[in-house]
């Protein structure tokens, strides 16, 4: 059993973690946003570029993107996605019961907006997820936004 607490997190059940996943070739997550907390922007490229795997994973590893489905279980939270070709940005407020969708390569990110938790379960269809950030691609940027 995994504890949780209020503070922000994930907590993967994949092929590493739980093997039959791999059987199904999905990885499973609960997440919790903290009170007013933000999932930064991130997206989980098509292929994860080589030069890219060798500076940030640093293991032997293949890395693919993977379509997430995101259910939330508790609290109010705002998603937001950019598309991949950056056609629209698109805004969806989830409630308890709500789902949303991240198809693969979409920039997106999670707002919650109580001073309460925010509880999740997301559904990717990858055991192995490569995930990047803004700021593993831009690590200047905190300079930048102030």
């Amino acid at each position: 059993m995994v504890e949780i607490d209020n503070t922000t997190g994930v907590v993967n059940a994949n092929a590493a973690t739980f093997p039959i996943l791999a059987t199904v070739d999905m990885t499973v997550a609960y997440l919790n946003l903290g009170p007013c907390a933000m999932l930064p922007p991130h997206y989980h490229p098509r292929r994860f570029p080589f030069l890219l795997h060798l500076l940030l994973v640093r293991t032997d590893q293949s890395y693919v993107g993977a379509t997430n489905l995101v259910v939330a279980i508790e609290g109010s939270t705002t998603t937001y996605m950019v598309e991949e070709n950056s056609a629209r940005t698109i805004t969806t407020t989830l409630t308890p019961g709500k789902m949303t969708i991240f198809p693969t390569a979409s920039l997106h990110s999670m707002q919650n907006n109580r001073k309460s938790s925010a509880h999740f379960r997301s559904f990717q269809t990858s055991t192995n997820i490569a995930y990047l950030s803004l700021h593993q691609l831009h690590p200047d940027l905190d300079s930048q936004l102030r």
